[in-house]
């Protein structure tokens, strides 16, 4: 029977599977340009680095906009999963621009735009990637555009929130009547978050 012999240096097999388990994963790099925690109103952009032909060291910019005041809890509203769904962030705009600390004891953490490549290219799908962002959750640190933005919002914003709203409509290929819809979800949030739910349910647009 011939015996393979290892070079210096090189993992067993074993060894090679226990360090891909162990390996760190990397954090992600998408960074706020304003403070998510501090009371007060701030506008600012969630800024992912992303290196392309027109600019070597370029970012994308992800609108966002935080309304804190004090203890409480913690809505984060999403627009624009499909970049062609432009009911939700027309709405998120209006209220960015309109909500006051003042009003509310807890946060609001709003991005009217979650695939903004998509939505300024008015398609449902990236433009950058061709990703449908609605099928890619939870993504991927260091992954596509699209993936890197799911994946923020995955590990740092859902965790953050006690009440996640991601506004949908048809887009340009599909009607529908005016509705508003919400599921219980136990298994993603608790019943004490679920009692954050039990307001009276608008119709944002018709």
């Amino acid at each position: 029977m011939q015996r393979r012999t290892r070079m210096p240096g090189q993992l067993s097999s074993q060894t090679y599977s226990k360090e891909l388990m162990t390996r760190h994963i990397p954090d992600s790099p998408v960074v706020p340009t304003i403070p998510l925690n501090e009371d007060g109103k701030y506008h600012g952009h969630l800024r992912l680095p992303y290196s392309r032909d027109e600019s070597a060291w370029g970012n994308l910019m992800l609108p966002v906009t935080v309304v804190r005041n004090g203890e409480g809890p913690v809505a984060l509203l999403t627009g624009a999963n499909h970049g062609d769904e432009y009911e939700g962030p027309i709405a998120l705009h209006d209220l960015a621009l309109t909500l006051e600390p003042e009003v509310i004891n807890g946060a609001v953490i709003i991005v009217p735009a979650l695939n903004y490549p998509a939505f300024l290219a008015g398609t449902r799908t990236s433009p950058i990637d061709k990703a449908n962002m609605n099928r890619i959750f939870p993504g991927k640190p260091n992954g596509t555009v699209s993936e890197k933005i799911a994946d923020y919002f995955n590990s740092t914003l859902v965790p953050m929130a006690d009440l996640v709203l991601d506004f949908h409509s048809g887009g340009k290929t599909i009607n529908f009547l005016p509705l508003a819809e919400l599921r219980r979800r136990a298994r993603f949030l608790s019943q004490q978050k679920l009692a954050v739910a039990e307001a009276p349910v608008w119709i944002l647009w018709q």
